[in-house]
């Protein structure tokens, strides 16, 4: 075996080691990224045919889907550092939230790209983060709320 299979091998058993760990399920996460490919060539296809594709936008576009799956790791880690509970459903439904909205903007890009008119976005993914941003931030609030007074932080 070369040292590529060697290196290829070993980093595909640590990585999906991190994912039974942090109990993300490794189809979804390689069917959520195919989606992630497939809304890209749409992508591509739609600024092609409209002639505005511009280098940059692909890189920021490229960009923001990392910031996804850095995202997806995030939140993961994050629960099963603090709260050390199988919630499995809850983040099950984070992902499945994230794949419905690359299934629209896959559907967005075909339906450009076929009537040239432009489609309304909507951001999901924000939509999601802000919901988190609220989750997190009730429960430091519930967390500050428990201490006992001489404890609290003065501002």
């Amino acid at each position: 075996m070369n040292e590529i299979n060697v290196h290829s091998t070993i980093s595909s058993v640590y990585f999906i080691s991190i994912c039974t760990y942090l109990w993300i399920d490794v189809e979804i996460l390689w069917l959520y990224t195919f989606l992630l490919i497939i809304d890209f060539i749409t992508w591509v296809i739609k600024w092609y045919t409209t002639k505005t594709l511009e280098s940059n936008k692909a890189i920021n576009w490229v960009f923001k889907k990392l910031i996804l799956i850095l995202l997806i790791f995030s939140i993961w880690t994050t629960w099963k550092i603090v709260w050390y509970e199988d919630l499995r459903g809850l983040l099950s439904f984070a992902f499945s939230s994230l794949a419905v909205a690359e299934m629209y903007s896959i559907l967005a890009n075909i339906y450009e790209i076929r009537t040239g008119k432009k489609t309304k976005e909507f951001d999901w993914v924000s939509y999601l983060i802000s919901s988190f941003l609220k989750f997190i931030e009730s429960k430091i609030k519930k967390i500050d709320n428990n201490k006992p007074e001489n404890d609290k932080i003065k501002v």
